[in-house]
């Protein structure tokens, strides 16, 4: 664990924020029972096209679950909009993080979820479970199968006051936390994300933040 600094917070180090990068993945990835089904993974849709199914449900199956799930995610996040109209000031700063709240929380439902229902897990991991400060759900924009796409990913440790969509002022101890990512590519160093995101998405840009957790603990846009 890191140790406290003189706002009494956690002091982080990039080995920490690796440790807590790899649990919260491996939080997001841990098989759980739905419906007295079987044990399994959250299982994700990339650009329209089922992932890799090894249980007794079929593909179809699936598809059907996952329609089902985003009709309802729909609803909640028009439950979102009606809500954020309510907010004023400052306090819209929670309209990020109860979003992440809402996708978390139908991806635990219904065991489906892309990448923005993962990094969600991850997210509400981070802040709950670690207390973790400094954490920023992330957007990548890119050019998917059939359109335009957002990719959605977790940054710990980001220093407060950094540009969002310039990874180079996140400083040293930045950890990228990308659950929904092929294995090799969900934990590591922020100064390899050009790289690194490249071989997820292709060609991408920085979308910035959209919800965030800084130093004190609160969150921040």
């Amino acid at each position: 664990m890191g140790t406290l600094n003189r706002r009494g917070t956690i002091a982080m180090s990039k080995l920490q924020n690796t440790t807590w990068a790899l649990a919260a993945v491996q939080y997001v990835k841990t098989p759980r029972g739905y419906n007295d089904k079987p044990e399994r993974t959250i299982l994700a849709f990339n650009n329209g096209e089922l992932n890799k199914i090894e249980d007794d449900k079929t593909a179809e199956e699936y598809q059907q679950g996952f329609i089902q799930m985003m009709k309802e995610a729909k609803v909640a996040i028009q439950e979102l909009v009606d809500h954020t109209g309510r907010y004023e000031g400052k306090d819209k700063e929670l309209d990020g993080k109860r979003q992440m709240k809402i996708h978390a929380r139908f991806a635990l439902e219904r065991g489906f979820g892309n990448c923005t229902h993962q990094a969600a897990l991850a997210f509400r991991y981070l802040k709950k479970i670690c207390q973790a400060p400094r954490v920023d759900i992330m957007f990548a924009d890119y050019k998917a199968k059939y359109n335009d796409d957002s990719h959605v990913f977790v940054v710990i440790g980001r220093v407060d006051g950094s540009a969002s969509r310039e990874p180079g002022t996140w400083g040293d101890e930045a950890v990228i936390c990308d659950p929904w990512a092929p294995t090799g590519l969900q934990v590591y160093d922020a100064t390899e994300l050009p790289e690194k995101m490249r071989q997820v998405l292709g060609n991408f840009t920085l979308g910035g933040s959209g919800a965030r957790i800084g130093e004190d603990g609160r969150p921040k846009w």
